[in-house]
């Protein structure tokens, strides 16, 4: 019993230290393509326009960090560390460290770590073998623990999802209570419409309400007549949840309906962009490499299970669960954070399962403990392994630091996919065009004024920069303001731009079969390079899903000495610029 009441404790003390640790991976660079989303509009309300001007996510984690940078500011102006609003926002532009450090682990590792607590107080309506079991699954969860080190919408989802799911399951049992029942009728379509402002695909919580809602709790006759008798009831506090969901989300998310047509706009387009995985993609790489294929197995044991187990409860989970997937399959993209929503219920599945199992062969819980061990066994390594990269020097990292002290200042280089590239900044010519075109932008030109006046202000600022050209296979008008001025894959072309050194990330062995690396010998010389693995033979990334942030799948994680895509060096030879040798 004195080990079962340490047990708690020590999950949630396992949970926050897989989380803080490494919760500065990569600062003061930013290697994660959505977390600059999140900060940059914090930072930018601040200004007073909290219209987001951008609703492909939704703005309400973004309102809450800005709210959040407030208090910051206040004690850092209380201990002197800022005299003004402007000595704060100058401090961001100089090192955004100290903020996103902050947002990460408030909305990454803080938030992540409660989700557990609240996984296990919604799962002990099942026991608190399968509590303490889901508890443990989600604290050591290679996918939970990797991306609550970053500030995003999907931890603080899936949070808000796990604490749905336990109103909901008081819901199915309160249905002879009126009074009771009306009250989690309205807390749980609040609920729903939290969720849908924190990110829409939320909105699918819809599916495990209706089930708690409306599949009577028992079978046969009396159940028929216990659905026909509180038929009008239950309608009458259906609608006022769906009220409660829309005011909800009306609140959090106002400017989707006060500026509706470019709120319809962005999501025409980002349903445009998001073409479907096909139905396996995402069960065997994305909840595979996130939860690893033991815990998956239980899972689908334990979902496998519940449909001849007469449970509400566990029909609701289902019901979220298969249909979030197919979404996702048809309607999603191949990012394995797509599936983050889907853990609550794949975890409690397992657990469900594994308490179950073990429940048969003993009454003991020394079973469940050895069958939990080895169940999570990879996806504990692989959150070990994880957190072991996040505070080592990415390959981004080493090359900005090379190229700072070998190549001199205002050199020209061409960088590969914008994503994998070192943190270069640009000269001021190039600053200055890009200036003159936030000045003509639509979404925060202020805020995108001030921080490029404060890099042309800066007295450093004529020595400091290279000027930068960013090879890209779509126009140069699709690019974003930080990723032009955009160029071919064209050699003809880097000359013409004066190119004297391209940096080049090995993530795709395939492109580089194509005519412009073919060329590479040709044209430039390699000076230097950095592998992560640790075996030289792996020339390129081994997991061509990973497009930002840490790795994903087990073996590259296992195969890596330090985070980063393989990236190499070329000068241009001479001859490319049509002089001799």
């Amino acid at each position: 019993m004195k080990i079962s009441h340490l047990a708690l404790p020590g999950i949630v003390l396992t949970a926050l230290a897989l989380r803080l640790y490494g919760i500065d991976f990569g600062l003061p660079h930013l290697y994660h393509a959505d977390e600059p989303v999140i900060v940059n509009h914090a930072m930018a309300y601040g200004a007073g326009d909290l219209n987001p001007h951008f609703f492909r996510i939704p703005p309400l984690v973004s309102y809450l960090l800005s709210l959040l940078y407030g208090f910051f500011f206040l004690a850092g102006k209380a201990v002197s560390l800022f005299d003004s609003v402007r000595d704060f926002e100058v401090a961001f532009y100089r090192d955004p460290s100290a903020f996103y450090f902050l947002a990460r682990t408030v909305f990454g590792a803080l938030l992540g770590t409660l989700t557990v607590v609240v996984l296990y107080w919604t799962l002990t309506a099942f026991g608190r073998r399968v509590a303490l079991t889901g508890a443990f699954f989600m604290a050591v969860c290679f996918l939970h623990v990797r991306d609550s080190h970053y500030i995003y919408v999907d931890i603080p989802l899936v949070f808000v999802l796990t604490v749905a799911f336990g109103v909901f399951f008081r819901l199915a049992q309160a249905r002879e209570h009126p009074g009771e029942s009306l009250r989690l009728h309205l807390t749980a379509g609040a609920l729903i419409g939290l969720a849908a402002a924190v990110k829409y695909n939320g909105v699918f919580l819809v599916l495990p309400y209706l089930v708690a809602t409306f599949v009577p709790e028992r079978a046969g006759a009396e159940g028929a007549r216990e659905g026909r008798g509180s038929a009008v009831q239950t309608l009458r506090c259906c609608a006022l949840a769906a009220l409660a969901a829309f005011l909800t989300y009306a609140v959090l998310n106002p400017y989707s309906l006060i500026d509706f047509r470019f709120f319809l706009a962005e999501m025409g387009s980002e349903a445009a962009a998001h073409p479907g995985t096909g139905w396996l993609h995402h069960f065997r790489y994305s909840l595979a490499g996130g939860i690893g294929w033991p815990l998956l197995g239980a899972a689908c044991c334990g979902l496998i299970r519940s449909f001849f187990v007469r449970d509400v409860r566990r029909w609701a989970m289902a019901a979220f669960l298969l249909g979030y997937y197919v979404l996702i399959a048809r309607f999603g993209q191949h990012p394995e954070r797509y599936v983050l929503p889907l853990l609550p219920c794949v975890l409690f599945f397992a657990a469900d399962f594994a308490a179950w199992a073990t429940g048969r062969l003993t009454p003991g819980s020394w079973a469940l403990v050895l069958a939990s061990a080895v169940l999570s066994a990879p996806t504990l390594v692989s959150s070990v392994l994880v957190v072991r990269l996040a505070v080592r020097a990415d390959t981004r990292t080493q090359a900005l630091d090379w190229i700072k002290t070998n190549v001199p200042s205002s050199s020209a280089i061409a960088l590969d996919t914008a994503m994998f590239m070192p943190r270069l900044e640009f000269v001021r010519d190039q600053l200055a065009v890009k200036r003159h075109e936030a000045a003509h932008g639509a979404s925060f030109s202020s805020a995108r004024l001030r921080k490029l006046e404060y890099q042309l202000s800066r007295p450093d600022a004529a020595r400091r920069g290279y000027s930068l050209f960013f090879m890209s296979k779509n126009s140069a008008a699709e690019a974003p303001l930080y990723a032009k001025p955009a160029v071919p894959y064209d050699w003809a072309k880097l000359r013409e731009n004066g190119a004297q050194f391209a940096v080049l990330a090995k993530t795709d062995p395939e492109a580089w079969q194509s005519p412009f690396f073919l060329a590479l010998d040709a044209h430039a010389v390699r000076v230097t390079g950095w592998n992560p693995y640790r075996n030289q033979k792996i020339a390129f990334s081994m997991d061509p899903y990973a497009v930002t942030g840490l790795p994903f799948l087990l073996a590259d994680l296992w195969a890596r000495d330090d985070p980063g895509p393989p990236l190499e060096i070329y000068r241009l030879s001479r001859q490319s610029h049509g002089e001799e040798t």
